[in-house]
């Protein structure tokens, strides 16, 4: 596929509930108003070189059930906007987030994850500091993945 820029997405039909774009060449900032897609289920845009903050809008496409946004080496979400993204996206059950650079962001703002997770990735993204514990007592968490990061996890399994 020739060079896409992510404004060219906004073309497409608001009525869509699966965007698979994986290592499409997409190069630029995610366009803010990514909210127009209300159906949308399924994002994928991994692999690719977007960069920027994931626009405030994201918060809004509350039907996804998996979001793809990694191996963006140069996407840079805020703690602000993974704070309000967490918090609305409460149907989410995938979020992949590996090799984006997160280091702005505090592991506290993945606080309030859905409960509806079951594969959370975040390898090689730059966090730092503690590590929220509730996390861990996500219900249908089935895989986490936090290698290649300097955070501190304190969890411990009990065993009956």
């Amino acid at each position: 596929m020739s060079l896409v820029v992510p404004d060219s997405l906004m073309n497409l039909s608001s009525s869509l509930s699966s965007l698979k774009l994986i290592a499409c060449g997409l190069q630029g900032k995610l366009p803010s108003p990514m909210g127009k897609f209300k159906h949308l289920q399924y994002l994928d845009l991994g692999g690719n070189n977007l960069t920027g903050p994931i626009p405030h809008d994201f918060d809004q496409l509350t039907e996804l059930v998996s979001l793809d946004l990694s191996s963006n080496n140069y996407l840079s979400p805020e703690s602000i906007s993974c704070d309000k993204l967490v918090q609305n996206l409460t149907k989410l059950r995938e979020l992949y987030l590996g090799s984006v650079n997160m280091s702005l962001v505090s592991p506290n703002s993945l606080t309030n994850l859905s409960s509806s997770l079951s594969s959370l990735y975040l390898s090689d993204c730059g966090l730092q500091g503690k590590f929220p514990g509730n996390i861990f007592l996500l219900p249908n968490l089935e895989s986490l993945y936090l290698s290649y990061n300097e955070v501190q996890t304190r969890y411990q399994v009990d065993q009956q």
